[in-house]
């Protein structure tokens, strides 16, 4: 937990006889027709000055929007039919800029017909506040996607060439989940074979070189891809 959040922790639980707050998570597991089903809850707690535990439930889309990529990342899958009211989409594919307080998305590709395309975002734009909410890591980041989906339309401010300017973009939610999860079938003991995810890491190098060579991205940036790309 950041220093901020812990202060603001104490601020609406506690005092400042209270242990600084601290974040739990909990994770229930079903497994149902060999699918194994996940609910994820979390909540914040701190222990008063005669040892009361004071508790406050984590709730809305800052959650929601911040546990699903653990989720993912853990190997998880979406129930066909989810729908995502906290998910704004822009159509593009970004990564990371820092800047001086805080963090930027760099654009390095655009989809077609996209709310990105039609506000007229451009390859290389550097995007630094969404909903007029500036985030200084991914988790803000969130927040601030959840504040966009809020509203029809909404701002995001960018860099481009070292200027700022702003864009309305129309609000555009990612579509239902619709790929159907298949049971695991049980092998035998004998014949489990470890399976590794494979990753065209030439290819991807190949397309960040280019953006390299085209001054769309920095040698630093190039650099920082490439070792996430090698570390897979």
């Amino acid at each position: 937990m950041s220093f901020g959040q812990s202060l603001l922790g104490t601020l609406a639980m506690g005092n400042s006889y209270s242990t600084p707050p601290r974040r739990f998570f909990k994770f229930d597991v079903a497994e149902i027709s060999g699918i194994s089903r996940v609910q994820a809850s979390g909540w914040m707690e701190l222990q008063m000055a005669f040892g009361q535990t004071r508790r406050t439930d984590f709730a809305g889309p800052e959650f929601q929007n911040s546990i699903i990529p653990f989720m993912i990342a853990a190997g998880g899958k979406y129930p066909p039919g989810t729908t995502f009211p906290n998910h704004v989409v822009m159509g593009v594919g970004v990564i990371d800029a820092p800047q001086p307080n805080g963090i930027g998305l760099r654009i390095i590709n655009i989809e077609p017909g996209s709310s990105a395309e039609k506000a007229g975002m451009q390859v290389g734009d550097i995007v630094t506040s969404v909903a007029k909410k500036r985030f200084k890591n991914r988790d803000q980041y969130l927040d601030a996607i959840a504040k966009a989906a809020e509203t029809p339309t909404y701002e995001v401010t960018l860099l481009r060439a070292g200027q700022s300017m702003t864009l309305i973009l129309d609000r555009a939610l990612r579509p239902p989940f619709s790929e159907i999860v298949v049971a695991r079938a049980e092998a035998p003991a004998a014949t489990v074979q470890p399976v590794m995810a494979s990753v065209d890491t030439a290819d991807e190098l190949t397309k960040l070189a280019a953006l390299k060579d085209k001054g769309i991205i920095t040698a630093d940036e190039f650099a920082a891809q490439k070792k996430k790309l090698l570390g897979q």
